[in-house]
C-alpha cells in the first residue's frame, strides 16, 4: 500500500509539474492571467497568476489514482474536497474579483467535508489533557476557522513565497506532531491513512512554493492561498491539532488582526488609497508615513530597518520557523 502511495505521489506530481510548464508558464500568460511584479519595478516582464491551480492539479490525479485502486481513506478525501473547494472559490475570485463579503462567506462551503464525511471531534481538545465538550460550539468553531485560515493565508500573499512557505511549514508541523503521536502510541491514527493525507499535501504544496519563493516565476492566486489556507485549518481539526494549528499560523492570523482592526472591516486592496508602503523603482521598501496609509504588519516591520524584499521575506521565514520549533516544544509539553 505504501508503494502505491508513492507512486500515485510521484505520477501525479509530473503531471502538475507539466502543467505549470506547459499550461501556467505559456497559456496563462497569452490568456491574460498575469501581472507585474510591483516590488520588482525594474523588471518589464509579467509573472503567470492562478498558480495555485498546479496543487488541485496535482491533488486531483493523487485522489483519482487511489480512488480507482480503491484504497481512498476518508481523511485524504476530506481534505481533497476541502481544498478543491476553497481552491474553486479563489480561482473564480481570480477572474472575476468576487466581493469583499462573499468571498469569505463562500468559504464555509468548504468546511461541509468535514462533517459530511463526519471528520469533525465533539470535543476540543485542550492544554494538560482538558476536553472542551460541548458538540454545537465545536460545530461553529470549524464553520469559522477554515474561512478564518483561508482568508488568513489570503491576506499573507505580500511577498514572494510568503505564503506558499508559511503553509508549507505549518503543515510540516502538523505532520511531525502528528507523526510523534502516532510512534508513542498516543494516537491509534493508522499509518497508511497518515502517509495518504502526507503525500496528497505537501508534495503539491513544495512544488508551489518552488516556483512561488523568491524570485517568483509565479504567482499563485487566490487560488492557492484559499486551498493552502484551508488546508491548514481542516488538517488541524482532522489531526485533533487545533491550538497547534493556530500557532503555526500565528503570523497570518495577526496579519489579519492587524489590517482588519485599522480598516474596521473586510476590504480590498483595490479599495487602498494610499499604499502601506513604498517601493522606489530599485525595489527599495520603506514605510510609508503618510497620516492616511494603512498600518500593516509589513509596514511595521518595514520600521525595524529593513529595505529589501528578500531581507522581509527572510524576517518572515524566520519567526514561521521558529514558530514551528516552538510550538512542537509546547505541545508535547502540554498536552
Amino acid at each position: 500500500m505504501y508503494l502505491i502511495i508513492l507512486l500515485s505521489s510521484l505520477v501525479a506530481f509530473v503531471i502538475s509539474l507539466v502543467f505549470v510548464k506547459k499550461v501556467v508558464f505559456q497559456k496563462f500568460i497569452e490568456w491574460g492571467i498575469s501581472s507585474k511584479d510591483v516590488h520588482k519595478p525594474y523588471l518589464e516582464q509579467v509573472v503567470p497568476e492562478s498558480g495555485g491551480t498546479a496543487l488541485l492539479v496535482y491533488e486531483a490525479f493523487f485522489v483519482i489514482f487511489l480512488f480507482l485502486l480503491n484504497k481512498i481513506s476518508n481523511e485524504a478525501l476530506c481534505l481533497f474536497l476541502v481544498s478543491v473547494i476553497a481552491g474553486f472559490i479563489g480561482l473564480v475570485d481570480d477572474l472575476k474579483n468576487l466581493n469583499k463579503v462573499i468571498k469569505p462567506l463562500l468559504t464555509v462551503v468548504a468546511a461541509f467535508p468535514i462533517f459530511l464525511l463526519k471528520e469533525n471531534p465533539s470535543y476540543l481538545l485542550l492544554p494538560f489533557g482538558v476536553r472542551f465538550s460541548i458538540p454545537l460550539v465545536y460545530i461553529l468553531l470549524v464553520i469559522i476557522a477554515i474561512p478564518v485560515t483561508s482568508n488568513a493565508i489570503n491576506m499573507f500573499d505580500v511577498f514572494n513565497g510568503v505564503a506558499t512557505g508559511t503553509t508549507l511549514i505549518a503543515v510540516l508541523g502538523l505532520t511531525v506532531l502528528k507523526f510523534i503521536n502516532i510512534v508513542t502510541g498516543r494516537d491509534s491514527f493508522s499509518l497508511i491513512t497518515f502517509s495518504q493525507v502526507t503525500f496528497l499535501l505537501i508534495p503539491g504544496i513544495l512544488l508551489l512554493y518552488f516556483f512561488n519563493r523568491y524570485p517568483s516565476k509565479m504567482f499563485v492566486g487566490d487560488t492557492g492561498t484559499l486551498s493552502m489556507g484551508a488546508i491548514v485549518g481542516a488538517l488541524s481539526i482532522i489531526y485533533r491539532l487545533e491550538l497547534a494549528g493556530v500557532l503555526f499560523l500565528l503570523l497570518p492570523i495577526t496579519n489579519s488582526f492587524v489590517s482588519l482592526s485599522i480598516f474596521g472591516g473586510l476590504f480590498e486592496r483595490s479599495e487602498l488609497k494610499e499604499r502601506p508602503i513604498i517601493v522606489e523603482k530599485d525595489g527599495t521598501l520603506k514605510p510609508n508615513e503618510s497620516k492616511s496609509a494603512p498600518v500593516t504588519l509589513t509596514r511595521i516591520v518595514l520600521l525595524f530597518g529593513y529595505k529589501k524584499e528578500k531581507e522581509v521575506i527572510h524576517f518572515y521565514m524566520v519567526i514561521n520557523l521558529i514558530l514551528f520549533f516552538f510550538g512542537i516544544i509546547s505541545y508535547l509539553l502540554v498536552m
